[in-house]
C-alpha cells in the first residue's frame, strides 16, 4: 500500500489559520463535514452528534459539503428538522475550493462507515485543521495522535469528542492544528509516494 502524498501549503494558504483563533473571526465554534451524500459517509450519526450538542446547550456551527449535501436535499433536511438542529446547519453543496473553507473552520469531521486513504482529512490537516475521525480504513494512521478517533455508527462517542475539542482554549486547539499541519507534512510528503511508486514500477 503506497499513501497519497502531498506538498506542503503555501503561506497564502495557512497564514490566517495561525493569525486568530476561528472563533475571534466566526463568533463561534465551526464544524467541517465534507463528502458525497451516500450511505458509506454515515452523514445521520453526525447529524445526530450534533444534535446531542444542542440537547446540552453547546453553541456551534456546522457546514456540510459534498455532492448532492445542498438544501435541495429533502432527506438531510428533514433529518436536520426531525433533529431540532436546522438553525445550526449549511448545506454548501459541492465545492471548488475545499481549502477555502478549511480556513474558516475550528474542526472537521469524518463521520464514515468505511473509508481508503480519505483526502479530505489529510488535506483539511494539511492547511492546519484537527480532525474527528471513525476508526475505518487509514483514517486512524492519518490522525495519529493530532486529533480524535471513534468507533464509527456512534453518536454519543462522536459528540464526546467534538465536545472535548469546543472545551479546549482556543489556543491549544490551534496548536492541535499545528501538530497535525506537522504530521502530514512529515508522514505523507509528495516526494514518499513519488518514490515508492518508482521502486514498485522498478521492481
Amino acid at each position: 500500500m503506497i499513501p497519497n502524498g502531498y506538498d506542503p501549503p503555501t503561506e497564502a494558504e495557512v497564514a490566517p489559520k495561525f493569525e486568530k483563533d476561528k472563533r475571534e473571526i466566526n463568533g463561534i465554534f465551526t464544524i467541517s463535514h465534507i463528502g458525497r451524500f451516500h450511505p458509506q459517509k454515515d452523514h445521520k450519526t453526525f447529524l445526530e452528534a450534533l444534535s446531542t450538542l444542542t440537547r446540552e446547550g453547546w453553541v456551534y456551527r456546522a457546514v456540510l459539503a459534498g455532492s448532492g449535501v445542498d438544501p435541495q436535499n429533502a432527506l438531510l433536511s428533514d433529518l436536520a428538522t426531525e433533529l431540532g438542529i436546522q438553525e445550526h446547519l449549511d448545506f454548501l453543496g459541492e465545492l471548488d475550493n475545499p481549502l477555502a473553507l478549511f480556513q474558516t473552520v475550528d474542526v472537521n469531521v469524518s463521520s464514515s462507515l468505511g473509508e481508503a486513504f480519505p483526502n479530505v482529512v489529510a488535506e483539511s490537516m494539511l492547511v492546519g485543521v484537527p480532525n474527528i475521525v471513525t476508526d475505518v480504513g487509514d483514517s486512524a494512521l492519518i490522525v495519529g495522535d493530532s486529533g480524535w478517533v471513534v468507533n464509527k455508527k456512534s453518536p454519543r462517542q462522536l459528540a464526546d469528542a467534538l465536545i472535548e475539542a469546543m472545551s479546549l482554549e482556543p489556543r491549544t486547539l490551534s496548536r492541535r492544528g499545528l501538530l497535525a499541519q506537522k504530521r502530514i507534512i512529515r508522514e505523507f510528503p509528495m516526494h514518499k509516494m513519488i518514490q515508492a511508486f518508482s521502486e514498485v514500477q522498478k521492481g
